[in-house]
């Protein structure tokens, strides 16, 4: 349904399926600069996107991360991390992406509220 393209490494598309989500993990994060984040195919639903969250350990009790979102007028985007200097996320050895379906209303929110911190 949709991957991750991490410059220099291999796209990754082993999303687990969750209830109502998908999650990955991912390694080394402090590595990471910027991702990729696409769709394989459309979404069904033309008011729905896909957001792409991170969750550090412990993740049963983490709250998520917004990173961004992509639907099917934009089914592809680039993102800048900052997790190099990122303290809360540099000293992990692994982190989890998670993806979740959105109304696109609830994520042009979450960019809003991104943008404004």
């Amino acid at each position: 349904m949709f991957g991750i393209l991490i410059p220099g490494k291999e796209i990754m598309t082993n999303f687990e399926e969750y209830d109502g989500f998908w999650a990955m993990d991912l390694e080394n994060p402090s590595e990471i600069n910027v991702l990729g984040f696409y769709l394989n195919v459309p979404i069904a639903d033309d008011t729905m996107g896909a957001s792409l969250y991170i969750s550090k350990p412990p993740h049963e009790t983490a709250e998520l991360d917004f990173i961004g979102a992509v639907a099917n007028t934009r089914p592809s985007d680039i993102f800048h991390t900052g997790w190099a200097v990122d303290p809360s996320v540099n000293i992990h050895s692994s982190i989890k992406l998670v993806v979740k379906p959105e109304p696109l209303e609830s994520i042009k929110s979450l960019f809003e509220l991104k943008e404004s911190n």
